[in-house]
């Protein structure tokens, strides 16, 4: 089972927006370990294979093609809990986007966010953690919709000049998009991101409070590092060193942890390293390991030998290596044992 969760706060949006309650509800809990208690509990995470069950359930249950539209419309920032109160008493548009990308584990961990400066704006993208299925297009347009009410928040009804942006091609009800939206559409894209002038980055926030910012940010920040108990460094670190004899590159690394790419160079930034820093620490314990080993025992290995044990196919490129990270060449760290 793997650890992505959304909010269940999220579902229970759900349930209200198909109007079942205690009586009505048990086709909408069919096939999860989900109870209408546990539902309306406090704002606890659901494993994603429940939540995912709850989706389909709801699919079933409403003839409603742009569902994902219409409870994403609904996900106002008072929805989203300690992260909903930092965006909205951020100063300015720009600080409440940077903390809502910067803190949006807290609230969802099946599609990762990142934020993007480029000439045209700020580019919120959005990428898939892990196979969304026939859930695709309604799990993206909850989120995104939830993103642009949050935009909306700051800008209220003035002109909007952005634009959005789908990764996957126009579904059966695509002229839904343009009216819950009312900003130019467009699908079959690379990938899927709203665009943010930067003329609106600076738009205030109409209920300000630093103060308040201050104590939800303390929180999020909290709540993300409990989360986070076991670092990436320490995933990274833990993946490459059970699985040694091969040179793992950052996206290979990135698809078992199921991140973007993107996503685990910032979270290791975060944590103060980079996956070279990372993989070059496990190769340097593993090939002194190696070479104590080989000396301790009396073993005859080759410096060939243990290069290809570590995955390298080039010898001299290891050699090289191995200098950079010891100053001295294998034979030489063989003889200084």
């Amino acid at each position: 089972m793997n650890n992505q969760f959304l909010s269940a706060s999220y579902a229970r949006i759900l349930f209200r927006h198909l109007r079942l309650n205690e009586t009505n509800g048990d086709a909408f809990f069919a096939g999860t370990h989900i109870t209408y208690s546990e539902l309306m509990a406090l704002d606890v995470p659901f494993t994603f294979e429940d939540q995912k069950q709850l989706f389909e359930n709801a699919l079933k249950i409403t003839d409603e093609e742009s569902l994902g539209l219409s409870v994403g419309s609904q996900l106002h920032l008072s929805s989203h809990g300690h992260l909903g109160i930092a965006v909205f008493s951020s100063k300015n548009l720009g600080e409440a986007l940077d903390t809502f990308v910067r803190f949006s584990d807290v609230r969802e961990q099946i599609v990762s966010i990142e934020s993007l400066l480029e000439n045209d704006g700020l580019h919120i993208q959005l990428t898939e953690t892990l196979e969304l299925g026939s859930l695709r297009c309604f799990l993206i347009e909850s989120i995104i919709s939830a993103i642009y009410s949050a935009v909306r928040f700051f800008i209220g009804q003035a002109p909007f000049q952005g634009s959005m942006h789908f990764a996957f091609q126009p579904p059966s009800y695509a002229s839904r998009y343009e009216s819950a939206f009312k900003i130019p559409i467009y699908f079959s894209e690379k990938i899927t991101e709203i665009i943010i002038p930067h003329e609106a980055l600076s738009i205030p926030s109409p209920v300000a409070d630093e103060a308040l910012y201050q104590e939800a940010l303390e929180h999020c920040s909290k709540l993300l590092m409990t989360m986070q108990q076991t670092s990436y460094k320490n995933k990274v670190s833990s993946l490459l060193l059970n699985n040694p004899g091969k040179l793992w590159n950052l996206e290979e690394v990135a698809s078992q942890l199921h991140v973007s790419p993107r996503t685990l160079i910032r979270k290791l930034v975060i944590e103060g390293t980079k996956f070279q820093e990372i993989r070059d620490d496990v190769i340097k314990q593993q090939a002194k390991s190696y070479l104590s080993n080989a000396r301790l025992n009396n073993k005859n290995m080759s410096v060939e030998s243990i290069a290809l044990m570590l995955g390298f196919s080039d010898v001299s490129s290891f050699r090289r290596s191995f200098k950079r990270w010891f100053g001295m060449s294998p034979a030489e760290y063989l003889d200084s044992l």
